[in-house]
């Protein structure tokens, strides 16, 4: 019943942001994840760029990871295993995945 669930709820604070980036007109905070909240199991992270256009270095994911657009727009540029680059747009409002071992 819905009362002894409730009464089963626990609420806590977990952690708190953290700056893990601060260059070139890009800042990363982090919200959830291995610095903020000492748990990698999930990351959640507010990128802000104040200097367009910005980038990072190519990296290859080793987890799945959700991008959501708050203003503006980004540009993923990605590389499969033959080494073919495409680009895929996201704008404001929308969320993008992007699955464990892409590389972008």
């Amino acid at each position: 019943s819905l009362p002894s669930i409730i009464s089963r709820m626990t609420v806590r604070v977990t952690g708190r942001s953290v700056r893990v980036v601060e260059h070139d007109g890009v800042t990363i905070d982090e919200l959830v994840g291995n610095v903020a909240t000492k748990n990698d199991e999930l990351s959640v992270a507010m990128v802000n760029v104040t200097v367009a256009p910005a980038s990072e270095p190519w990296l290859t994911l080793h987890y799945d990871e959700w991008m959501s657009v708050v203003t503006g727009f980004i540009e993923i540029h990605e590389e499969d295993e033959s080494g073919e680059r495409t680009i895929t747009r996201v704008n404001k409002s929308e969320t993008v995945f992007i699955s464990k071992g892409s590389r972008f």
